[in-house]
């Protein structure tokens, strides 16, 4: 309530941050997820199944394919970039200098692995008609993955 004239004048109040989840909480439900599909019979299908869901999706949110080949690998990186992979492109090979979830990919390589070339494939389904993941090399030094691509059987020059 104002005793004198004019306009009333603008109070501000700070405003508390929303809660962002702690890192920990996701590691714990990575872990109880990955340990949950690795007892399935078909644990690394399904992993590399719902991987290749997250890739397309991943590449959907970018907007329109890529297409030239170059254009496939260079959203490859940057899928791989957002997700915390800290992608080298030579040519082909993609150096994944960090895997997020190097722990549980060496407690359980079949699905975490899995799911990491799953998100490659849906990726480069949707990028590209011509690459593929020709080979997944796991952990050839420490922390680190390399993806060879490849072009599918048929597939011709780039253009």
């Amino acid at each position: 309530h104002r005793k004198t004239p004019g306009r009333p004048r603008r109070v501000w109040e700070r405003v508390h941050r929303a809660e962002h989840d702690h890192p920990g909480e996701h590691r714990s439900l990575a872990r109880a997820l990955v340990s949950l599909v690795a007892g399935r019979p078909d644990a690394a299908a399904d992993a590399e199944a719902a991987g290749r869901a997250w890739g397309e999706r991943a590449a959907r949110r970018s907007g329109s394919p890529p297409t030239a080949e170059g254009g496939a690998v260079a959203e490859l990186a940057r899928v791989l970039g957002e997700h915390g992979f800290e992608p080298l492109v030579d040519g082909l090979d993609v150096t994944m200098r960090r895997c997020p979830f190097a722990d549980l990919a060496r407690e359980s390589p079949a699905v975490v692995c899995g799911i990491h070339r799953g998100l490659v494939e849906g990726v480069l389904e949707e990028a590209s008609l011509t690459l593929t993941v020709r080979d997944l090399q796991v952990f050839p030094r420490p922390g680190v993955c390399v993806l060879h691509l490849g072009r599918h059987e048929g597939a011709g020059a780039p253009d």
